[in-house]
């Protein structure tokens, strides 16, 4: 069997923008996007990963919102517990860190949500959760919470018949103790800056080979697989699983990259289909090239929005 040729798509992630930003090289190529979204009126164009995220804010803000409330009510709760005043609960930084570590987003994300009301926010009332996220969801560089990244999954499935699969590999800043994206970074960086030293860059594509990454990536990706037929309507999901395709999000819990397991570059990439995927899962060869390009973005909010 051919070896694997992976590329990872390492997008922008200025304005905390990267989820989206991949998002967008992965539905840019689909064709109901390009007949709907690429060649629509300007006001509905989307031409990168800020667009598309406005897009999906908006449709989340009319059509999801009811899915939020569990989460602002947890984020109401912790910031309560701190003050009820919104002035000195602004002047706070400790605690607005813990609360976002808690919620496993960022400092900017409790910040807008504070900013937008959510202290005095009545959150049974399905008016006060959209006025809520009017305010706060174009707030620029905050982490999508878990349920707008959960929502927009959604999204892509259903308007695309594209099924995200997120895969988290780690990386750490102590070099003594590096991780699975610490080790895949400095081979890729070492190809870009050591191309004629053989010997090193076969030194670092050995290390990918003893952490046993490739492997790695293949067994997470069969689980998310698996665990997608184990959730209700399964079953007709796996009868439909032929109809979909499937693109792998790479994270280390901070920044986003698209995986090409076909070696495709971001201009032509296309999920890969239900046939290309489970070749990828159950091959058991460990020999691979592992490449990175990276992608140009907006170079601000307001510039992605105006394109």
């Amino acid at each position: 069997m051919a070896r694997d040729n992976l590329k990872l798509l390492n997008v922008s992630g200025k304005n905390n923008n990267c989820f989206f930003n991949s998002l967008y090289i992965v539905i840019k190529n689909n064709q109901t996007f390009k007949e709907v979204f690429a060649n629509a009126s300007y006001s509905y164009k989307i031409r990168n990963g800020t667009q598309l995220r406005k897009y999906i804010c908006d449709f989340l803000i009319l059509r999801g919102h009811k899915r939020f409330k569990s989460y602002l009510e947890m984020a109401q709760t912790l910031l309560s517990m701190h003050s009820t005043d919104k002035k000195e609960l602004l002047k706070m930084h400790d605690e607005l860190m813990e609360v976002s570590q808690l919620l496993s987003v960022n400092k900017i994300e409790i910040v807008s949500l504070i900013e937008a009301g959510i202290l005095r926010a009545d959150l049974n009332k399905s008016g006060s959760i959209q006025n809520l996220l009017e305010k706060h969801l174009p707030t620029e560089a905050r982490m999508p919470s878990m349920p707008e990244f959960v929502l927009t999954n959604y999204f892509i499935k259903d308007a695309f018949n594209i099924i995200i699969l997120p895969i988290v590999l780690e990386s750490s800043g102590n070099s003594q103790n590096p991780r699975t994206m610490n080790i895949i970074n400095k081979y890729n960086y070492g190809k870009k800056r050591m191309a004629f030293d053989n010997d090193i860059l076969r030194t670092m594509k050995q290390d990918i080979k003893n952490a046993n990454i490739v492997n790695k990536i293949r067994n997470r990706i069969g689980e998310k697989f698996g665990d997608l037929n184990k959730k209700k309507g399964s079953s007709r999901m796996y009868q439909k699983a032929t109809e979909y395709t499937y693109a792998v999000l790479i994270t280390d819990l901070s920044h986003y990259q698209v995986l090409s397991l076909n070696g495709m570059n971001a201009k032509d990439y296309r999920a890969s289909n239900y046939e290309e995927l489970s070749m990828f899962i159950y091959s058991s060869d460990n020999s691979f090239s592992f490449t990175q390009e990276s992608v140009r973005s907006p170079p601000s909010y307001e510039e992605g929005l105006k394109m």
